[in-house]
């Protein structure tokens, strides 16, 4: 189970979040503005540095996950959170 979300999440990373860029790819990306509160932006700033990350990758990682959910639902399925013993604690409901 971990498994093939684990691949969904990465598959999504993958088409969203390049690692590597060629001076190609640089001028392909596209650059907005956020208008943020300082309570969000904040949160942004400490998942960051939880993942040992910039908050780029953060909103990058945030998309991916949310478009897993969301072509989860479309088929019919959920997602939840699993403990270390693959027992189901809590399912992620709303999006």
């Amino acid at each position: 189970m971990q498994g093939k979300f684990t691949n969904e999440v990465k598959a999504c990373c993958q088409r969203h979040f390049k690692l590597e860029m060629t001076a190609q790819d640089k001028t392909q990306r596209i650059q907005i503005n956020l208008d943020l509160s300082p309570e969000l932006y904040e949160t942004i700033s400490n998942l960051a540095q939880q993942i040992n990350g910039d908050n780029t990758e953060v909103l990058l990682k945030a998309i991916a996950l949310l478009e897993v959910a969301v072509e989860a639902k479309q088929k019919g399925k959920y997602i939840w959170i699993a403990d270390e013993n693959q027992n189901l604690e809590t399912k992620i409901i709303g999006i």
